[in-house]
């Protein structure tokens, strides 16, 4: 059954209560393993998909509010020889969360949008039937832990990534 939106507003208010309850932890940070993410990052389909895959990083965000309002859920990259793996948590407790996978032999787009505090990132690559598009928020202090893996990945294309 699909949440109304008075009640997914409601959620949402009180999602962000608890990130401001919490300060103002916005900080990214690797993680080693699959299992130490936060549960709601976790998920039967994950497992699936990570377990044939050699995970080079996981870099986890916390939940945090963009734009003074805009809440942004848990959610982590987890980077693979040939991709990156997104995973977004749902804001509703009892759902899993949802995983985008990039393979890099399909990258058709990648734009990063750095500003001040603000950073966006935007992946189009070819799915098996459809492009898949991966778009995240983040806070833009920490582009240089997620720089290199992106880099990587654009190596793997056999494109030339732009010097800085």
């Amino acid at each position: 059954m699909t949440p109304s939106r008075e009640a997914l507003e409601k959620r949402l208010a009180q999602l962000k209560q608890e990130v401001l309850k919490q300060g103002f932890e916005q900080h990214p940070w690797v993680v080693k393993n699959v299992p130490d993410l936060p549960i709601e990052l976790q998920s039967p389909a994950v497992t699936r998909l990570v377990a044939g895959e050699a995970l080079q990083n996981i870099i986890f965000f916390p939940p945090q509010i963009h734009h003074g309002w805009q809440y942004v859920p848990k959610q982590a990259l987890l980077f693979t020889p040939t991709g990156v793996i997104h995973l977004l948590a749902s804001v509703w407790p009892d759902q899993e969360p949802q995983v985008t996978y990039l393979k890099s032999r399909g990258l058709m787009y990648m734009k990063v949008t750095l500003l001040l505090l603000y950073g966006f990132l935007e992946i189009v690559a070819q799915g098996p039937d459809s492009p898949v598009r991966l778009s995240m928020e983040f806070n833009a202090l920490f582009w240089d832990l997620l720089s290199p893996h992106f880099r990587n990945l654009l190596q793997t294309t056999g494109a030339t990534p732009a010097t800085p």
